[in-house]
């Protein structure tokens, strides 16, 4: 699916001052956001491997945004879409490469 309008562009945040213990983000994996109501949403995506807010801002009727997102354990990710006016979150575990998301 083509948007419609311009839409936000993700950059991948990375973390720092990884714990050598601690298992360390696999490689980026590419998700999209999906709006498919009518009605323009304020958005943000928060990554809950990495910790980040990889998007964020207005995501217009019928059309998507692109994010990347860290992974772990078999490039799989972690996120949470919420909607910032009605404070409607979805928490998406398991996500694979090239997910389709859908926005709250």
């Amino acid at each position: 699916m083509q948007p419609t309008a311009p839409l936000l562009s993700a950059v991948l945040l990375t973390a720092a001052g990884v714990d050598a213990a601690a298992d360390p983000p696999g490689r980026p994996i590419d998700i999209s956001i999906v709006n498919s109501s009518g009605d323009d949403l304020d958005v943000e995506v928060f990554d809950n491997l990495c910790g980040d807010v990889v998007a964020s801002g207005r995501l217009v009727g019928k059309s998507e945004l692109a994010a990347q997102v860290c992974s772990q354990d078999m490039k799989r990710g972690d996120v949470t879409v919420r909607d910032l006016r009605s404070g409607a979150e979805q928490r998406y575990t398991d996500v694979v490469d090239g997910a389709n998301l859908e926005a709250p």
